[in-house]
């Protein structure tokens, strides 16, 4: 440490220490920042390169979904009740074939107002297909597929699930149930198989917590008529006089983010 010494007015002088940084110090502070500065540079890379691969990764999925689509007939643009009934036989003529490259297809799901057109896988649990394409091929915007518990889709109760992705695919247009003027018009959920064609007018739509709320344990523990006055106790929207004790139900499930870890689930009974 060295003391320098400072004239000040009046000819004395002012002692004051300074602590010299010694020059390896210095260079030790800007290899330092140096390093710091690459760390937060490969940082940006690091996460430019992750969402890089994961838009590479949806659009795979996309086309891979699109190629099915084209397979069976199926156009762009959003459902309505003609373009469904003047596809039916088409769609019927070849969901075979793609059942050959799709083992695990057990049919095909459109809904009326929205683009929700797609075939519906069925796995051995209900974890698979939620980071696997309907081809088999890991991806995570996974596939619509039916509860691995359901035997088909005249079950008393069917239970499907799909991604919410903000691209707009999968299940994502579920969301728009919750507009008391789209629910108005009764959306058609239409469920094709090799053989027979289901259709199922929505008669309510609920947001639940994904937690404690396996649709299918709750059906069995409470039954029929005690689960559908919690549906109608919880509902966001409803419509009664479409259900009628005895009728099968089918319902929609999928994220929504009105809460951490919520489901919007739209619920529908055969026409």
């Amino acid at each position: 440490m060295n003391r320098i010494k400072k004239k000040i007015r009046g000819g004395s002088f002012e002692n004051h220490e300074h602590d010299f940084i010694p020059p390896h110090s210095r260079n030790l502070s800007r290899n330092i920042l140096q390093i710091l500065m690459a760390l937060c540079l490969m940082g940006i890379i690091g996460s430019a390169g992750v969402l890089w691969l994961e838009d590479l990764n949806e659009q795979a999925a996309i086309e891979s979904y699109a190629q099915i689509q084209m397979a069976v007939g199926v156009g762009t643009g959003t459902n309505d009740a003609s373009t469904i009934n003047t596809s039916d036989s088409l769609k019927q003529r070849n969901l075979a074939m793609i059942s050959e490259s799709c083992p695990n297809a057990m049919g095909w799901i459109r809904v009326t107002g929205t683009n929700i057109d797609y075939p519906v896988a069925q796995g051995k649990d209900n974890a698979y297909y939620l980071k696997h394409l309907i081809t088999g091929e890991p991806n995570k915007m996974g596939a619509i597929f039916l509860d691995h518990r359901n035997a088909g889709f005249t079950d008393r109760l069917s239970v499907i699930y799909g991604h919410h992705l903000k691209n707009g695919t999968m299940f994502s247009d579920l969301e728009r149930f919750k507009d008391a003027d789209f629910f108005a018009q009764t959306p058609v959920i239409q469920v094709q198989t090799k053989g027979d064609t289901f259709r199922f007018k929505a008669f309510a739509v609920l947001v639940l917590p994904g937690e404690g709320n396996d649709l299918l344990q709750r059906y069995h523990e409470l039954g029929e008529q005690s689960f559908m006055n919690w549906i109608w106790h919880d509902a966001l929207l409803q419509a009664k006089g479409i259900w009628t004790p005895g009728d099968s139900i089918i319902a929609l499930s999928t994220c929504s983010y009105e809460f951490d870890n919520a489901r919007t689930v739209v619920f529908g009974t055969p026409e």
